[in-house]
C-alpha cells in the first residue's frame, strides 16, 4: 500500500494492462455520462469508478439520454 495525496492507496489500484488503463484514463465516467443528452443512434464507452469498462448507448427520439451498462460475461 502507498500513499497518495488523497490517502492511502490500495495495493491492487492500478492494476490490468496497460492498454486497458490508457483506454480507462481516456473514456467519460459512466456515472458522469448517464442520462445526459445525446444524438439518437449513438454508442459509446464509459469507465466504472472501480475501473469497469461500460458500454453506453443513446436512447431513440423523444428521449435522447445515455444508458450505460456493464459488458455481461
Amino acid at each position: 500500500m502507498g500513499l497518495g495525496c488523497g490517502g492511502e492507496i490500495p495495493a491492487d489500484a492500478g492494476n490490468g494492462t496497460p492498454e486497458q488503463q490508457e483506454k480507462a484514463g481516456l473514456l467519460m465516467s459512466c456515472d458522469t455520462m448517464q442520462n445526459r443528452v445525446c444524438n439518437p443512434l449513438s454508442e459509446g464507452a464509459c469507465v466504472y469508478g472501480d475501473g469497469t469498462l461500460g458500454e453506453c448507448y443513446c436512447q431513440d427520439i423523444p428521449f435522447n439520454r445515455w444508458v450505460c451498462m456493464r459488458p455481461t460475461l
